[in-house]
């Protein structure tokens, strides 16, 4: 079993209504080879196996995937964006990368820590002093930390019903959104004693996104944009990848062995604005790439492009008792044959989903984006991701 393998426990789970349709693999395609080092561009038949291997064995849709290694990269894509339509996956589409967006609000809190704004072991009512007389104090004594590595009690709020039926959808502009459901949250009664015990909880971090936005005064989106995206030099936006891109892929939902494309816009599949923080981005596999290379050359002691190396380095370590040695939007708990961590994490929305691998003991990773998930969801993206990374072995 890989380490990942039970971590669906705690996923987003989304229930939507499914129709059937025909199921077509599509052509595999062979991108980003450029000047790589000859470990990358000796494996590239290999990895094209491996991912046709992928798509015939689980038929999902359309999958892109990475193998980096010094810095470098190869991807593949395969498949369609929308069943039933000749439109075949481009290595320029985007994919929606799911809780895999954890990690990105965990380096925004480090930031604002780097810029002396805030303390992530500072309790929250201090940082966001409106809380003293909003919040229930059974939360007083929780910090940004608590929240980011799932340890404060909150609702775990993983699927839509569990949304709608807790919490209320306020009104207002998207900070008066979060503000109001902190708040909301911050007065429900706790799951476990704050502070204590592991709940992964897309509650927690959209709680840790309303606190960072009233200690900077800017929005989830904006941060996002300036502080990791701009220095990084890349491209992502929040939504799903059709949202902004009409020719984008679609997701798919899996039901009654068959796969159902799942329209962007249709209102069943709208996250709430206060729980977009929790993982709600979409970006294409180079710009989430460069993404897993910036951690990797950091956690190598280099700092990288405005985000210090031990802002890194914190992201990838675990917190005591933590379950698969969860960190700040990493599990750290993988291993590889010469028992040296292995960090991952895994996004899905049932009908994306995102598998990122890394092996900073030797500086390389693995990222698996798909556009439709077969239960039980990552077993069989986390498996190939796997099989990819020991393709360098």
């Amino acid at each position: 079993m890989n380490p990942a393998s039970s971590f669906s426990n705690y996923l987003n789970r989304r229930k939507f209504i499914q129709t059937t349709s025909a199921l077509s693999i599509g052509m595999i395609s062979a991108c980003g080879q450029g000047n790589n080092p000859p470990e990358l561009a000796e494996k590239q038949t290999a990895l094209n196996k491996l991912l046709t291997d992928f798509m015939v064995t689980t038929r999902i849709p359309g999958a892109v995937v990475s193998l980096i290694s010094a810095g470098s990269q190869i991807n593949q894509v395969a498949g369609v964006k929308i069943l039933g339509k000749p439109e075949k996956i481009l290595e320029s589409d985007a994919f929606h990368i799911g809780s895999n967006a954890k990690s990105m609000l965990a380096m925004l809190a480090l930031r604002s820590a780097e810029l002396g704004e805030l303390q992530l072991e500072t309790p929250i009512y201090q940082l966001a002093p409106i809380l003293q007389t909003t919040g229930s104090s059974a939360y007083a004594n929780i910090t940004l930390e608590n929240l980011l590595s799932h340890r404060a009690g909150i609702e775990t709020l993983l699927d839509v019903p569990s949304i709608e039926e807790t919490v209320p959808n306020f009104e207002g502009s998207l900070m008066e959104q979060r503000r109001r459901t902190l708040e909301f949250l911050l007065n429900r009664e706790p799951l476990n004693r704050p502070g204590s015990t592991f709940l992964y909880s897309n509650g927690s971090y959209a709680c840790a996104a309303a606190v960072l936005e009233a200690v900077t005064g800017k929005s989830y989106e904006e941060i996002l944009q300036e502080r990791i995206f701009k220095p990084l030099n890349i491209k992502g936006f929040v939504g799903w990848p059709g949202q902004a891109v009409s020719s984008a892929p679609y997701g798919h939902f899996f039901a009654e062995g068959q796969f159902t494309p799942f329209d962007p816009n249709d209102s069943r599949s709208m996250f709430r604005p206060a729980l977009t923080p929790a993982g709600n981005v979409s970006m294409t596999i180079k710009d989430y790439s460069t993404y897993l290379i910036a951690h990797l050359s950091a956690l190598r002691g280099e700092d990288f492009k405005g985000l210090n190396q031990k802002s890194y380095a914190r992201a990838h370590q675990a917190i005591a008792g933590n379950d698969f040695g969860y960190a700040l939007g990493w599990a750290t708990d993988g291993r590889d044959k010469q028992n040296q961590q292995l960090d991952y994490h895994y996004g899905s929305t049932d009908i994306f989903g995102c598998f990122a691998l890394l092996q900073p003991s030797k500086n390389r990773a693995v990222a698996v984006m798909v556009n439709g998930e077969i239960p039980p969801f990552e077993d069989a993206i986390s498996g190939v991701a796997y099989a990819i990374l020991a393709l360098l072995d």
